[in-house]
């Protein structure tokens, strides 16, 4: 995100790729993901990418009291 922040969009698409590889349900790395994609004009792929982070955090359970 810092990267990206900084306007260094493909290394943080790099390292957001990273990121997931390590960590594949991770909903919030793949929304940074899909948002790094649109900057760089991947549309259909980050499209996607959202449609897995809903998924995923369909499946999570809620955090509760």
């Amino acid at each position: 995100v810092v990267e990206f922040n900084a306007g260094r969009v493909e290394l943080a698409e790099s390292l957001l790729r990273r990121a997931l590889a390590a960590d594949p349900r991770n909903a919030q790395t793949m929304r940074n993901l899909a948002l790094a994609l649109v900057r760089l004009g991947k549309q259909a792929e980050a499209e996607e990418l959202l449609k897995r982070a809903k998924l995923a955090e369909r499946a999570m359970p809620e955090a509760g009291p």
